[in-house]
């Protein structure tokens, strides 16, 4: 089964290079892969223009956008040898992007200039909002994260997937087997065990029972057991052994009580360079 990917498009280089790392995972598994962009055009309400001159307004930017993904989708097709198909869209962007995820994708991929944490509480962005609201899997390519082009030479993607024994977990590593890409990522699974937030009563069990389930899935994962704060303990292992992805599952409403995933996402989405999967 083709793997289909939802690619959110913009003019910045952060977007080139989320188009980059897509055009890798698509040249990996034969993925459908769709060029989304969003003309805001909620700005263009001026009481003095003329009913006519804001649709000119409007066909005029439609066009824009369409030689611009145009563009985007030639060179992702001479890069990679997929030609993606073309949307544009008007409308508020986090609110089209979600809408859009939810027509039967696997994936999102998206470029996002990671802020500091006292941005991310008082700025809203696309970004946050459809990791806060996607139904799939969402992969968010930093700016400054590791260049993934070696891909398309057929080297997969170093990943590192957070588990323990929460429902997040769970979810994550059975949206991994669902997606069943193993030559597209290298996965170490990792647990980190720790006093303040003890996440499984058997760690060892924990990595064996995700390990052999992932295996099953065509991976072949390896496996650590650490000690420590999870997200500054994971961050050092991204820095240390090169991951250039990491991959964890987002804890949902009451969970939030459950298990400190949240709080360790946020840090490594703000703390480590490397790249990540969001697992709703």
């Amino acid at each position: 089964m083709s793997v289909k990917i939802l690619v959110t498009v913009e003019d910045t280089e952060v977007s080139k290079a989320a188009e980059d790392a897509c055009a890798c995972l698509a040249k990996f598994v034969g993925a459908e892969v769709t060029l989304f962009h969003t003309t805001d055009t909620s700005g263009v309400k001026y009481k003095n223009l003329a009913d006519n001159l804001l649709d000119s307004i409007r066909v005029s930017a439609r066009n824009t956008a369409h030689r611009f993904l145009t563009v985007r989708s030639e060179a992702m097709a001479k890069r990679s040898g997929v030609l993606p198909r073309i949307v544009s869209v008007e409308g508020d962007p986090a609110e089209c992007v979600i809408k859009e995820a939810k027509r039967g994708y696997d994936l999102v991929v998206m470029g996002t200039e990671v802020h500091s944490d006292l941005r991310y509480m008082f700025l809203g962005s696309v970004s946050n909002s459809l990791i806060k609201e996607s139904p799939v899997p969402v992969v968010v390519i930093k700016k400054n994260g590791p260049n993934l082009s070696q891909c398309i030479d057929g080297k997969p993607v170093k990943a590192l997937v957070a588990v323990d024994d929460s429902n997040a977990s769970r979810r994550c590593v059975e949206a991994l087997a669902k997606l069943a890409i193993p030559n597209a990522f290298k996965i170490t699974l990792v647990h980190v065990m720790s006093k303040e937030f003890p996440t499984s009563k058997d760690p060892e069990a924990t990595l064996d029972r995700n390990e052999k389930r992932l295996t099953l899935a065509g991976y072949t994962p390896d496996t650590i057991l650490a000690e420590g704060d999870p997200g500054r303990v994971i961050a050092e292992i991204c820095e240390v052994e090169g991951f250039e992805m990491i991959i964890a599952g987002k804890s949902r409403g009451s969970e939030l009580r459950e298990t400190p995933a949240m709080a360790v996402g946020h840090y490594l989405y703000h703390h480590s360079k490397a790249h990540q999967m969001i697992v709703p």
